[in-house]
């Protein structure tokens, strides 16, 4: 996993992505970097409880994405979230 997160912090075509798209919010281009991000998305969904408690979940990019996610049932948006691909700045330290 952290081979992973490695990979998602340094991934040029993410970076390249959201470059030039800095705004729109789209699945990542690189097919890593997309599972990883759903992977979270899931983990924010369905398994993490650090929001029902107010805590930060150790999960890079949970919290964002968990936010995300609540700002788009507020708005009626439901489920359709496709996240940003913006790496939060506390994840680069793992």
């Amino acid at each position: 996993m952290r081979l992973v997160l490695g990979h998602f912090l340094s991934c040029s075509r993410h970076r390249q992505q959201q470059q030039q798209h800095p705004h729109h919010h789209q699945k990542a281009s690189c097919p890593l970097c997309s599972q990883l991000i759903g992977i979270v998305v899931q983990h924010a969904k369905h398994l993490c409880d650090a929001g029902k408690t107010g805590q930060a979940c150790p999960v890079p990019m949970c919290d964002a994405i968990r936010e995300e996610l609540q700002q788009k049932n507020s708005d009626g948006g439901g489920d359709q979230l496709v996240p940003t691909t913006a790496v939060p700045e506390n994840t680069a330290t793992i």
